[in-house]
């Protein structure tokens, strides 16, 4: 398990995705029905939805300041300029005596493109390159040279190793 310092200002972006209406794995088998592992908004929503209420909840890792984005089968222009507008809200407590650096946490439920994990969202996909230089442009803007730190953690995949499914 990897540790990390809540921060006292927290942004929040959730969001759900359906993923391909259909998967080239299920098709070649006859199988032309979204399943669950095939991403169906029904299911990615309820994982999302059940996080975010978790997030939400106040507890003793909460923020001083925490503001939440929820997004639902977002086209990639939207779950973009969602993400670029944690930038001006973290921005709102940068002169704060107490400012820390701020924090953000993404938390995706959907699929990840065969071969390099891109989210693949209503329209098309966002690459691991184009979310982390996302983040880190976000974080070098809002975060003064003593705080800037732009770390990514994600959940093991089924092996374990941190690997995207395959």
């Amino acid at each position: 398990m990897v540790g990390f310092k809540r921060r006292k200002w927290l942004a929040f972006l959730s969001a759900s995705a359906s993923g391909p209406e259909f998967t080239p794995l299920l098709e070649e088998r006859g199988y032309f029905a979204r399943t669950r592992m095939a991403a169906d908004l029904r299911y990615t929503t309820a994982d999302v939805d059940f996080l975010e209420s978790h997030f939400q909840d106040p507890n003793y890792d909460s923020g001083v300041e925490e503001a939440h984005y929820r997004l639902r089968n977002p086209p990639r222009e939207r779950f973009l300029k969602t993400l670029h507008d944690v930038k001006p809200w973290l921005e709102n407590f940068r002169d704060d005596p107490e400012w820390d650096g701020g924090g953000f946490m993404l938390c995706f439920a959907g699929h990840g493109r065969e071969g390099d994990g891109a989210l693949v969202l209503e329209n098309g996909v966002l690459t691991p390159k184009d979310l982390v230089d996302a983040l880190v442009a976000i974080a070098s803007e809002v975060s003064p040279p003593e705080f800037y730190k732009c770390e990514v953690q994600h959940s093991p995949g089924p092996d374990g190793t941190g690997s995207p499914a395959r």
